[in-house]
């Protein structure tokens, strides 16, 4: 809805940031209305200020013997041994989130790059034109239609295919590292299709349904990604770390808006970003899988997730 705003109001933007404005104002209302309803619980104690306490007192002193874990010197220094075993598997699960930033910033970088390359297309359907922006809509819109299909047709279906060698949530991940790296270089193709036509003479424009594909295939890599490593942290994480290493997965987005800026910066043309950004997430794939093979699962979540 904002980028046809836009095109029609270019000079009225506050209409735009008006519409933006109010579904958020609906949410919120809906959320702060039936708040009497709600269970509340009152928080018990400051769950990530011990495990931080843990941390630094692990970081001080020599191990004792019979110490296994850096972490293990918490032990001696006031803190019991659930928290601390607690917080050596975050550490553990924490690790496996380390490459997802640079996912995020792939990610979001391959939004302005197509977005740009969806307006250098014949924008036209018939009469009617659509803003290049609008294309991203498309994203949201697979992503919505394609999680039921994962999670209670593809999931299940791989499952029985595969009996030998369960899908778990850490190869979902992987694979949905390798079907990014796919869609990149779809992207890239395009790119070069689209150079090819402008160099013609009329020069030519592709439809924009070329750029349908490299969508389907970034929202299943998403599909496959986000919502797996999610799952992953919060039923990996012990149950007093839950909250924690969520939003230590949340941070894993905000870390990859950040490091856009320097990768933006990157002296390479136009028509190799896409193929640029796809070798990227090739080492990161190298890296998560290297994580991911030496990773065990907690034990009472084998029986669930692994």
């Amino acid at each position: 809805m904002t980028p046809i705003t836009l095109s029609y109001y270019p000079h009225q933007k506050y209409i735009t940031f008006l519409i933006a404005l109010c579904p958020i104002i609906i949410g919120l209302s809906i959320f702060i209305l039936p708040h009497r309803n709600y269970a509340k619980k009152r928080p018990v104690g400051a769950v990530l200020l011990t495990f931080l306490k843990i941390l630094g007192a692990g970081c001080c002193g020599k191990r004792s013997h019979g110490e296994q874990h850096w972490l293990d010197k918490a032990k001696h220094r006031g803190f019991n041994k659930h928290a601390v075993d607690d917080a050596k598997f975050s550490l553990r699960v924490f690790l496996v989130l380390v490459p997802l930033p640079f996912f995020w910033m792939v990610f979001f970088q391959m939004y302005n790059l197509w977005v740009d390359q969806a307006g250098d297309m014949n924008l036209y359907i018939g009469s009617v034109k659509i803003p290049a922006s609008e294309s991203s809509v498309l994203n949201g819109l697979l992503d919505l239609a394609l999680i039921p299909i994962f999670s209670k047709i593809i999931y299940p279906v791989v499952d029985k295919i595969c009996k030998c060698c369960e899908f778990t949530l850490l190869k979902r991940i992987a694979v949905g590292h390798i079907v990014t790296i796919a869609a990149l270089c779809v992207a890239g193709y395009v790119t070069f299709q689209m150079n090819v036509l402008a160099g013609l003479k009329p020069p030519q424009k592709l439809p924009l349904a070329w750029i349908v594909p490299q969508y389907i295939l970034i929202s299943c890599a998403e599909v496959l990604l986000s919502i797996s490593a999610i799952e992953f942290s919060y039923n990996q994480a012990p149950t007093t770390m839950k909250g924690t290493v969520t939003a230590v997965f949340q941070c894993t987005t905000a870390i990859g808006n950040a490091l856009i800026t320097p990768l933006a910066l990157l002296p390479y043309d136009l028509y190799l970003k896409d193929f640029v950004l796809a070798g990227i997430i090739f080492v990161v794939l190298i890296v998560f899988t290297i994580i991911a093979v030496n990773y065990k699962y907690r034990e009472e979540n084998d029986k669930t997730i692994n």
